[in-house]
């Protein structure tokens, strides 16, 4: 018997050990096959083993996992469990991942195109906001070669003017009280429509709606 990590002479030549066999490779004793079992302690990650059921294994963060619980087979639209594991598609052509998750007029899980529930828009940041305020544009950095747009939404939040007149009434709990809320698009470097925003929030008059507020939010959106 050899130990792991022991020198060899003959590179290519095989021995046993105790958890398994070994190979002589540059000079060192190396694992051939390991004989492991699912949450044993182990030294590298990334090394590969199996049980004595033959089932794989592999070393991560410093246990043995079994290979299938990170590369599940499934099918999308049939049911699975747990709910937040992913797995892949391997009867399309081109293999796709999946998500088990809950729908939400059922409460089944299924499996469902990863693609499907991820969203385009990175979330940036968010700020109160008023009548004339300035919101600054995200910084969206390109991922892998693909660019982004800086976008803004406005969620409106109090809408009440300081004065009450025929053509601007005083809101009963609606929005009544503004016609719109519009975003003015500034100029960056000269590149239009990616901010700054100067925010409009006006009347139905036309005048300023000095007592409204909003919350501006700012996404990357990557297309």
């Amino acid at each position: 018997m050899q130990p792991l990590g022991g020198a060899c002479a003959n590179d290519g030549a095989v021995a046993k050990t105790a958890g398994g066999l070994l190979w002589c490779n540059g000079g060192v004793w190396r694992d051939l096959v390991s004989i492991a079992a699912d949450g044993v302690a182990c030294a590298t990650d990334g090394q590969p083993a199996r049980d004595s059921s033959g089932v794989q294994l592999l070393c991560v963060g410093g246990k043995y996992r079994q290979v299938s619980k990170f590369v599940r087979d499934a099918i999308a639209g049939s049911a699975c469990a747990p709910r937040g594991v992913i797995a892949y598609d391997f009867a399309a052509s081109t293999p796709s991942a999946l998500l088990c998750r809950a729908n939400a007029a059922s409460g089944v899980a299924r499996w469902i195109a990863l693609e499907a529930v991820t969203s385009s828009l990175i979330f940036a940041g968010s700020v109160g906001v008023s009548d004339g305020s300035t919101v600054a544009a995200p910084v969206c950095s390109a991922i892998d070669g693909v660019a982004a747009n800086p976008l803004i939404y406005l969620l409106p939040q109090t809408w009440a003017k300081s004065t009450t007149t025929t053509a601007d009434p005083a809101p009963a709990g609606g929005f009544s009280a503004l016609s719109s809320i519009t975003i003015n698009e500034g100029m960056t470097f000269g590149a239009s429509g990616s901010g700054p925003w100067s925010i409009s929030i006006k009347a139905a008059d036309g005048a300023s709606a000095n007592s409204a507020s909003a919350v501006a939010q700012t996404y990357c959106h990557y297309q």
